[in-house]
């Protein structure tokens, strides 16, 4: 077998683009916090926003539930009565 004509191989060269800032919190989500700062049994943990840039309410819990009162009232209604 011949030896092969040596070409000079092509090198991959790959372009690494700098990460993204961060972006600022807008002021009306100053008291909400992040999902790694959340504590379980104490922050509420209603979601807010769209992912991925979802925060959590963080106001203290009712007893015995997962999220403040405020939010209570909107996940835990009675259900509506129904006639026949």
């Amino acid at each position: 077998m011949p030896p092969r004509d040596p070409r000079p191989r092509k090198i991959r060269q790959y372009v690494y683009k700098p990460r993204p800032k961060p972006k600022p919190r807008p002021p009306e989500h100053a008291g909400l916090i992040t999902i790694y700062q959340l504590r379980d049994y104490v922050d509420c943990k209603w979601p807010i926003g769209t992912w991925p840039d979802i925060l959590y309410c963080g106001q203290p819990q009712e007893v015995g539930q997962v999220y403040c009162s405020k939010h209570c009232d909107l996940a835990y209604h009675p259900g509506r009565k129904q006639y026949a």
